[in-house]
């Protein structure tokens, strides 16, 4: 978690000088709308980047001791949110997931990979069945191999070889067809578009530099 954040403290170092002739240097509401999605790690990034990006100075210095200042940063509850966690529920969304996962092309995935999932059952000491389950496990591996933890002889055997094709299709399947690319993340292009439209429109005071933070 260390290392993200500094990567975030950087980033937003690198996007200040980046764009210092475009983002002011003193914070403004009226210069940057922030959000993100209401997951922990999420929210820590957005603070962990605006600290790069918006060190306090001139004026807006507080303490003395302190190189940061509080930036509002907006979120939803996940259960609600269509745009950035996309979990809010979709009905139609789900059938056609479903209607997916049901296709003959994914139930000869589940029959190629049976004794894989048997043996990820085996030895991660969780139930591994699916894609989905796959790509949790691969994930935490991941993550793992990224600290330097050493991975345990039944884990290094798969590990990311045999995985890795099956977690990156697993991730791919959110948006697998047109249909639910667009129910994924139109709510997201929609509010961006819109936005856009009434910058030109002049239905907005201020034209702001928007932030995404997502899970």
């Amino acid at each position: 978690m260390l290392k993200g954040k500094l990567e975030h403290l950087e980033l937003g170092r690198w996007l200040r000088n980046r764009y210092q002739d475009f983002l002011p240097a003193l914070y403004s509401e009226k210069d940057i709308y922030v959000r993100s999605s209401d997951v922990d790690r999420t929210l820590m990034s957005a603070e962990s980047n605006l600290a790069g990006l918006y060190p306090p100075v001139s004026k807006q210095v507080w303490d003395q001791d302190i190189k940061w200042q509080p930036i509002p940063i907006h979120t939803t509850s996940e259960k609600e949110d269509a745009v950035l966690a996309a979990k809010k529920p979709c009905p139609k969304y789900d059938q056609l997931s479903k209607q997916l996962f049901k296709s003959e092309f994914f139930r000869n995935i589940s029959h190629i990979n049976h004794d894989l999932y048997a043996y990820l059952t085996r030895y991660s000491g969780q139930t591994v069945s699916t894609l989905e389950t796959l790509e949790y496990l691969y994930n935490t591996l991941l993550i793992e191999t990224m600290y330097n933890y050493t991975l345990p002889d039944w884990a290094a055997r798969v590990f990311p070889e045999k995985l890795e094709p099956w977690a990156f299709l697993s991730f791919a399947t959110q948006t697998y067809t047109t249909e639910l690319a667009r129910l994924k993340t139109g709510p997201l292009i929609n509010e961006i578009i819109t936005y856009f439209k009434n910058v030109t429109a002049k239905k907005v005071r201020y034209t702001k530099v928007f932030s995404f933070f997502r899970a």
